[in-house]
């Protein structure tokens, strides 16, 4: 198992704790679900990580993974959204 590491936040108010997170990739996508059943799935697993990502990671961290997945991403997008 590979493990990556990074600094989470620091507290905004000085009663407030910044939760540390594990987060867990493991075991393979179901095979055979719906295509209803597997967007379900994509938008609670991404909604779960975002989450803990936004409340645990300081927000330089935060802005530049988003900059980085949308540049994974550009190359997808050579088509207009209009058509």
């Amino acid at each position: 198992m590979r493990v990556t590491k990074v600094y989470k936040a620091h507290r905004t108010l000085p009663d407030d704790e910044v939760e540390e997170r594990q987060i867990y990739i493991e075991g393979e996508f179901p095979d055979g679900a719906s295509l209803e059943s597997a967007a379900a799935t994509f938008e609670a697993n991404a909604a779960d990580l975002e989450d803990a990502l936004y409340r645990s990671l300081p927000g330089g961290t935060y802005d530049r993974l988003l900059g980085r997945m949308l540049e994974r991403k550009a190359t997808h997008f050579v088509v207009s959204h209009a058509a």
